[in-house]
């Protein structure tokens, strides 16, 4: 691969959300786990050019059941120019022979009027950072403003693994900017902010004491569902989540 020595998961990252916040393809959450799960892959075989994607196992990996969706969302990453196709995989037993590609061929299809939201985004990064911020740029300041909202929330919070952190929150922010499209970067930042904050008052003990924004995304369903539940009356029974914390429902 003549641009191997380029390739690795922060370059990739940023392709892909250079995409994402440019098109008008409908872009979902299980096509960026699956995505960033071809990443983490590429990266353990030390970025080998062309790499089986094991159909079962790629699905366990990200947490999904239905062959269907793994079989769409595989075929969007492959035209959209983020995979090139090697080896057709002929069923779930069998395993997709696939390349990286640095720089995505697909173009983004551009929103006629609506690209003021990407506009808003733009500008309001130049008034903090002053002078004209690329796509990527702002995608990179964005990342680790996330990472700093997370750690003011969460003060005793050491990073050991910044790739690590950098890769959930781009995970997460891809979550909620399927669920809240229309946001501004401001507004966006401030729905993640009040995330935390909820996350961080979590009735269960575990959670509590062991809150990370990799667990917030491999255990979003889970963690959704103990934010939601009302609060206990006095007096009530003890809350069984606080004592069996086994049965976890993964992010799809």
């Amino acid at each position: 691969m003549g641009n191997k020595k380029q390739i690795n998961g922060y370059a990739l990252s940023r392709i892909w959300f250079d995409f994402v916040f440019e098109t008008t393809e409908t872009v979902t959450p299980i096509h960026a786990a699956l995505y960033f799960w071809i990443i983490d892959l590429a990266n353990r075989l030390g970025w080998k050019e062309n790499f089986s994607l094991p159909t079962g196992y790629t699905m366990e990996a990200i947490g999904l059941k239905s062959y269907r969706s793994y079989k769409n969302a595989l075929t969007d990453l492959i035209r959209w120019g983020f995979l090139e196709l090697k080896a057709k995989a002929y069923n779930q037993h069998t395993a997709t022979v696939v390349a990286l590609v640095l720089k995505a061929k697909a173009q983004p299809k551009q929103r006629p009027k609506q690209s003021s939201h990407n506009k808003t985004i733009k500008t309001e990064q130049t008034l903090k950072k002053g002078g004209d911020k690329s796509p990527s740029s702002f995608q990179k300041d964005f990342i680790e403003q996330i990472i700093e909202e997370f750690q003011s929330v969460f003060t005793g919070y050491i990073i050991t693994s910044p790739g690590k952190e950098k890769s959930s929150a781009a995970k997460l922010l891809s979550v909620f900017k399927a669920q809240y499209p229309d946001l501004s970067s401001d507004e966006m930042l401030k729905k993640l902010r009040s995330y935390f904050e909820k996350c961080n008052n979590i009735g269960d003990k575990w959670y509590r004491a062991n809150m990370s924004l990799s667990l917030m995304v491999s255990k979003y369903n889970e963690i959704n569902n103990l934010l939601n539940r009302p609060p206990q009356r006095a007096g009530a029974s003890p809350d069984l989540s606080e004592v069996d914390n086994d049965n976890f429902l993964n992010l799809q």
